[in-house]
């Protein structure tokens, strides 16, 4: 079964290409990449979230949402 980070591609090559979030902020897949697992350092090590650990959020569509929404997904599966 795929993760969500499993579905962004490491940042070989793609760096430079962009993607549209939702509030129309234009990131590459590896700025993506960096941020969520940054976001999901903070959340496992300044929350203590794991695996099984319901997290609740509430954000409008943003850069931010998807951030959010992608490391709570991988933080608590590793």
């Amino acid at each position: 079964m795929a993760t969500l980070l499993t579905l962004i591609p490491e940042p070989k090559g793609l760096t430079d290409t962009a993607i549209i979030v939702p509030s129309g902020h234009e990131v590459s897949y590896g700025d993506l990449r960096a941020s969520t697992l940054n976001f999901r350092g903070i959340l496992r090590k300044s929350y203590g979230v794991k695996t099984g650990d319901v997290v609740g959020m509430s954000l409008i569509n943003s850069l931010e949402f998807v951030i959010a929404f992608m490391s709570i997904g991988i933080a608590r599966r590793a």
